[in-house]
């Protein structure tokens, strides 16, 4: 209730329900930019049947990737002898992947309407 009535909700029961409603993010398959869903399957606040479920959500967009671990609880995630955070590390990986592609496509829409600006192919 505290979180509710701190961002405009009643101070009641109905009141933080109205909250949760209105903070949950939308369907992923109206995901519209690259989104990777980092899971575990010993989570401790999320049962091994919801990773499950969650693990499925790719399949709703192709903005969707999902990555579900056995091991890394809840906010756990470091590795190594000399911890470091691979979550952090995976996370880059990914953006930088994502924006490559992101790249990519305008690249190739830009040389997709040059091509058809001109009536041909542009000369190499």
């Amino acid at each position: 209730e505290e979180m509710a009535t701190k961002n405009g909700f009643a101070p009641t029961s109905a009141g933080a329900l109205a909250y949760f409603r209105h903070t949950q993010p939308p369907a992923s398959s109206c995901c519209a930019v690259p989104c990777l869903e980092l899971m575990t399957f010993d989570d401790q606040l999320i049962e091994a049947e919801k990773v499950q479920e969650l693990q499925q959500y790719y399949k709703l967009s192709p903005n969707v990737i999902t990555a579900a671990t056995k091991q890394g609880t809840h906010a756990v995630h470091w590795e190594g002898l000399r911890p470091a955070c691979w979550v952090s590390r995976v996370a880059s990986e990914f953006l930088g992947s994502a924006l490559a592609v992101k790249t990519d496509v305008a690249q190739l829409r830009e040389a997709g309407s040059e091509k058809s600006s001109s009536g041909r192919p542009e000369a190499q």
